[in-house]
């Protein structure tokens, strides 16, 4: 078996494992993936030739032509305007971001007609999922596992409802904070799930658990404030905290004999007066770790005498095989506590390409959460929102049989992945990612690919 595994001898320093398949990536086991394909011009000293004879404006300037203007000037026979930030510039922003064109081969100097967007976004890692994703998917015969969702089709008693609805009309604008016959199915689904009451003022539906997550941020994060993050986590998560000028600290989960632990008093310890919330995947995305009900007590505790916001991702507090679910913040706080629970639809009932989720919080940020959808999408698709709320009306015995099949397929992975004496692995308590490692790997990125090859 061990000759049936590639080797793999480039990559980052440091790390003596590797992860690799569905959810064992080096974003994920960094917390985030590296920034790459980030260039900007070099200062120059002087002019200098081009490939096509022109000659390149000095530092400071923008602009393809046989010289460049003074800051503030247009640059005569070209057209083109100066770049507007060549003179006062920020020293730390250095030249402008340069691509390479038909008068610039080697993409030292920008066209003046090449837009800019905040260095905060264009900074943003590219996705190392999708990376791997694009490299595979029009390979025949290989199995896709790259992407946090089952081979399963959405259920036929869900894409009936959505057909339903848009021939019964349902294709119009909806109420910012969703459709009624769906927030009335949140209230029940979660009441019956949690055995407690919850108001229907809490819940305000999103389109997925991603724009719940990013709408979560844009209410509470203001730019120097931090979130803790407990990590490994899918990087989309702390990367909506950088999107709003915030800082996302990463928390490690401890790994023994392939079983993953929280340090509590490493988690408190990083917090600080610019602390705002604590991010919690549990069940997570890729470790298959659950937070155990003594812990999430102990730091609803910690939060609520502090101030500080819990932002639960509960997406699959379903996919669980031990107990109907996983134990919830949103189960043990009083309706007031600054709690945020992020759900979707996308795992337990196999609706990812649907993108449809929900938000519970307390009451007071209704309107808030509602105002930030119209800002955003103004809504979900609305014959979508009907669907979900049939899914979650007569779904219970579908999430149940997945389990059921997820169960039997962890049980496989994990068995078939034992055989190899370089791999860790351990079979997950809840979600449905086999997270391992691989002795002598140092690059799980370029190990990925060469399994794809």
């Amino acid at each position: 078996p061990d000759r049936a595994l590639p080797q793999d001898h480039g990559g980052d320093a440091g790390q003596g494992t590797g992860d690799a398949g569905a959810a064992h990536r080096r974003d994920h086991r960094q917390g985030r993936g590296g920034a790459g394909g980030h260039h900007r011009a070099a200062g120059a000293a002087g002019p200098r030739p081009r490939a096509d004879g022109t000659v390149a404006p000095p530092a400071g300037a923008c602009g393809a032509g046989p010289a460049a203007p003074a800051p503030g000037q247009r640059a005569a026979g070209t057209g083109r305007q100066p770049c507007p930030r060549a003179a006062g510039r920020r020293k730390d922003r250095g030249e402008c971001r340069a691509g390479p064109g038909p008068a610039d081969p080697e993409g030292t100097v920008m066209s003046l007609l090449q837009p800019l967007v905040r260095d905060l976004i264009h900074k943003l890692p590219d996705s190392k999922i999708r990376e791997v994703s694009l490299f595979g998917q029009d390979r025949p015969g290989l199995i896709p596992l790259w992407f946090g969702e089952s081979d399963e089709q959405t259920p036929d008693f869900i894409k009936d409802a959505a057909r339903r609805a848009m021939d019964e009309g349902a294709t119009f604008y909806a109420p910012n904070a969703g459709v009624g016959p769906l927030r009335a199915e949140i209230q029940s689904y979660m009441t019956r799930l949690y055995d407690r009451p919850f108001g229907l003022d809490r819940f305000v539906v999103t389109a997925s658990g991603m724009n719940a997550i990013i709408l979560t941020f844009q209410a509470l994060v203001d730019p120097g404030d931090n979130v803790l993050v407990v990590t490994p986590v899918w990087p989309n998560c702390r990367e909506t905290v950088a999107i709003m000028g915030g800082e996302a600290r990463d928390v490690p989960l401890q790994e023994t004999d392939g079983r993953w632990h929280l340090d509590l008093d490493r988690l408190f310890d990083a917090a600080d007066d610019r602390t705002r919330a604590i991010f919690v995947n549990s069940p997570g995305n890729p470790t298959g770790w659950m937070m155990p009900a003594d812990q999430r007590d102990a730091i609803l505790a910690w939060a609520r005498q502090r101030g500080i916001w819990i932002v639960a991702d509960d997406v699959y507090a379903r996919l669980v095989y031990d107990r109907p679910h996983a134990p919830a913040f949103i189960e043990a706080a009083e309706p007031d506590d600054r709690v945020i629970a992020i759900n979707s639809f996308s795992k337990s009932w196999s609706m990812t390409g649907w993108r449809l989720g929900w938000i519970t919080a307390p009451a007071s940020l209704l309107t808030d959460l509602a105002k930030l959808n119209e800002y955003n999408i103004a809504g979900p698709t609305t014959f979508v929102q009907h669907a979900g709320a049939v899914a979650l009306r007569d779904g219970d015995g579908y999430v149940n049989d997945l389990v059921e099949r997820l169960r039997r397929r962890r049980d496989l992975v994990a068995q078939g992945l034992s055989q190899f004496s370089r791999v860790r692995v351990a079979a997950p308590e809840a979600a449905f990612y086999a997270f391992f490692s691989v002795d002598g790997v140092s690059d799980s990125l370029a190990f990925a690919r060469r399994l794809v090859e």
